[in-house]
């Protein structure tokens, strides 16, 4: 019998048990707020899951079955009004498809903030789930409870949403929990802390499976880079490239599977990308985003309940492009009414307008795109007014819950001025234009780029100018997204135009009521063209075009914000340029200064928390190496119980000894082992009183046999199955079969 000082009492591990469940739920609980607070739904969110954990409590008593067939019910309801309030009543099949698209896709390292709705979605899948986790931990089931929580878990840590520590949070949790649970159920004993390392062990296996899915997942390769690093060409003088040695290439950060973040000091890539003839220069879209994070952006995936097309008056540009460097998100001007060429390449148009191709072109692909672009006049702009659709104001007006208050503040400043949407939209642009050095040297910024840009930084380039302006349009209630593609690239003839990857760039469209999306771009031009024309200057690069020997490195205007008298011919003049200067009362564009306004809201990282996580995962693999190591030595012990349960008969003297032999071998397993020189009935007096019953009897017939030389076959035999039985009723799992007969 185990001593009573190896055990544990029972409500501390109760308690450890809850909280190790505990920290499993707040992981992902913590996420889940995280992303309503990135929709401005935390409220919404917090009060549906706190319901499910309440609900759950007042419901832990109410039989599995209801409690399930309820679940299901509610998951049933929460998830088709989903579906209908996002996807409306479709084709079965083509609904199928998509969601199952989008769940390869998130499982691949898609952020879980590219669902449209995503508030709709955590209600319909995590608050469901966590009502049963929490039920089934109430009910006593602990590894049912931290498995279901641990689902959760897995998928956004596949996603690519849980960073590592909280990862190693959850990880650590569920050991605690599952093995506090089991010391509990064998009433703290601590001979059961193999079953609680045997838990431990599986967890780290699983775990360090599910972390290396989702890195490989989250880990990409920049487009077009083959070696995975960027070190200085032959030619090149290595301390030139000394510090440009962490940049990264503008282009690659301006679009990587949906999503845009920026990032620190970047490079332009002079290579040519792809010719273009049109007689109007225009910018090239490749990306269209409408959630902004803090850190960046994400293109949601389902809505646009806006007609792709201008709904004002437009003029029609017709292009020829042909690729030169394989692409899979193809250029175009906004808003492509036809598209030709490309009939033999699996591709989309979305709502947006973009060009999406399922796998990269290949180069001399050619196709002709015919836009509609916006041709409204100053004045039919600026009298359009702010009656906006509610789908565009759902969709372009969000910003998380976290912008710092300032942001509003000067916002509201700078715009004093202006009395339309359309002037505030221009004032902002100048603004920034104005208020910003360009550069492409910056520092990386911190959580909330726009609130770094305005408040912090002294420089930045197209990423920062046009995030920063879209969230000042959105603090003022004007629905505004960030386009990211390519500018009116290099003139080499009258006709031809070619687009290098120095002409990566990002800008900003508004929504103008009864006209469409109109274009504006708060990036400095002087400085970015200069950056440019050196970028192509400085590399020779041979464009590819027929004539080449007319080509000229004079900058091309950018694309008009509406301009109903645009002639390409003539091009733009100076007023034109100014769309400010074209208003007959134009407001007074302030020359704020931002450092009056305190910094309030922005999130502040713990000193050396970067270490905390490579620490943690490497003490978990520690423990687990540990643990199957403990768990190995215990397996052999629970199979030598199986060898040692049947003996093959010989005769009965022979039977006998070695059917003692078997007998001590398990007293000693299970109690004492024997002494040397030990008499049976010594032996005997040493073991619980307890012990079984038949250990007597063998030990009475091996001692009849041996000291009275008479050996009884049928006595022998008996004794022989004794031992056969009582090890097999001590082998684990199945021992309790023989236990029962």
């Amino acid at each position: 019998m185990t001593d009573r000082s190896t055990r544990v009492p029972g409500p501390p591990l109760v308690m450890i048990a809850y909280l190790g469940f505990g920290l499993v739920v707040l992981s992902y609980l913590a996420f889940a707020v995280r992303v309503a607070t990135v929709v401005d739904a935390r409220l919404f969110v917090s009060v549906a899951l706190a319901g499910a954990l309440l609900g759950a409590t007042l419901l832990r008593s109410t039989p599995q079955r209801l409690v399930a067939a309820v679940g299901l019910g509610t998951f049933t309801i929460l998830g088709g009004y989903y579906v209908l309030r996002f996807f409306g009543l479709t084709n079965p099949v083509t609904l199928l498809q998509s969601m199952a698209v989008d769940s390869v896709a998130l499982l691949a390292g898609g952020t879980l903030l590219r669902i449209f709705g995503v508030e709709y979605w955590l209600i319909a899948v995590i608050a469901p789930a966590t009502f049963f986790a929490w039920y089934s931990m109430l009910r006593g089931r602990a590894v049912l409870a931290v498995g279901t929580a641990g689902l959760l878990v897995v998928l956004f840590t596949l996603t690519g949403d849980l960073p590592m520590p909280t990862t190693l949070v959850a990880i650590s949790g569920s050991i605690i929990a599952v093995g506090a649970h089991r010391l509990h159920r064998h009433g703290g004993d601590l001979v059961g802390v193999s079953s609680v390392l045997t838990v431990a062990a599986a967890v780290v296996v699983i775990s360090l499976a599910v972390l290396s899915l989702g890195g490989l997942a989250v880990a990409g390769i920049a487009p077009g880079d083959d070696t995975g690093g960027d070190g200085p060409a032959p030619d090149e003088d290595p301390a030139a490239t000394e510090e440009e040695a962490e940049a990264v290439n503008l282009e690659d950060t301006l679009g990587v599977e949906r999503e845009l973040q920026p990032t620190g000091s970047v490079t332009l890539d002079p290579e040519p990308r792809f010719v273009v003839e049109t007689d109007e220069p225009t910018l090239f879209r490749t990306e269209v985003y409408d959630r902004y994070t803090g850190d960046g952006w994400v293109r949601t995936d389902g809505a646009a309940g806006v007609a792709p097309l201008p709904e004002g008056e437009s003029r029609t540009v017709e292009q020829e492009f042909q690729i030169v460097t394989p692409m899979q998100s193809l250029p175009t001007a906004a808003m492509p009414a036809s598209v030709t060429g490309l009939e033999s390449v699996d591709h989309q148009r979305s709502p947006r307008g973009l060009i999406q191709a399922d796998t990269p072109v290949d180069a001399e692909t050619g196709y002709t795109v015919t836009a509609e672009q916006v041709n409204a006049s100053t004045e039919t702009l600026d009298a359009a007014g702010d009656d906006y659709p509610d789908e565009v104001v759902e969709q372009h007006t969000q910003l998380p819950s976290d912008v710092p208050t300032r942001v509003y503040n000067l916002t509201a400043d700078v715009t004093t001025e202006a009395e339309t949407p359309y002037q505030t939209a221009l004032v902002i642009e100048e603004y920034l234009a104005n208020q910003r050095e360009y550069s492409l040297n910056v520092q990386e910024p911190g959580d909330n780029v726009a609130d770094q840009f305005l408040f912090e930084m002294e420089a930045g380039y197209c990423t920062y100018y046009a995030t920063t302006m879209v969230v000042m349009l959105r603090a003022e209630n004007i629905p505004a997204r960030m386009v990211s593609g390519y500018n009116t690239g290099y003139a080499v003839d009258d006709d031809n135009r070619v687009v290098t990857g120095a002409d990566a760039h990002a800008w900003v469209e508004v929504y103008v009521p009864d006209v469409g999306w109109v274009t504006f771009d708060p990036t400095p031009s002087g400085n970015w063209e200069q950056a440019r024309l050196d970028a192509i200057e400085a590399a020779d690069v041979d464009f590819p075009v027929e004539d080449s020997t007319n080509a000229t490195t004079e900058p091309v205007g950018n694309e008009t914000t509406g301009d109903a008298d645009f002639d390409p011919e003539e091009g733009l003049t100076d007023e034109e340029l100014d769309p400010l200067e074209q208003l007959n009362d134009p407001p007074e564009v302030s020359d704020i200064d931002p450092d009056q306004y305190e910094a309030t809201g922005v999130p502040q990282q713990l000193p050396g928390s970067g270490q905390l996580p490579q620490m943690t995962l490497w003490l978990i693999v520690l423990t687990g190496i540990t643990a199957l190591g403990v768990r190995f030595t215990r397996i052999r012990r629970n199979v030598q119980p199986v060898r040692m349960s049947y003996q093959r008969r010989h005769d009965p003297a022979s039977d006998i000894e070695r059917a003692v032999d078997r007998l001590e071998w398990l007293l000693g397993w299970r109690y004492v082992p024997r002494k040397q020189n030990e008499t049976p009935a010594e032996y005997l007096t040493r073991l619980p009183a307890t012990v079984d019953g038949r250990v007597r009897e063998v030990y009475d017939t091996y001692e009849t046999a041996r000291y009275g030389g008479a050996y009884d076959d049928a006595a022998v035999e008996e004794a022989v199955t004794h031992v056969d039985h009582m090890i097999r009723e001590h082998i684990p799992i199945v021992g309790r079969l023989f236990r029962d007969r």
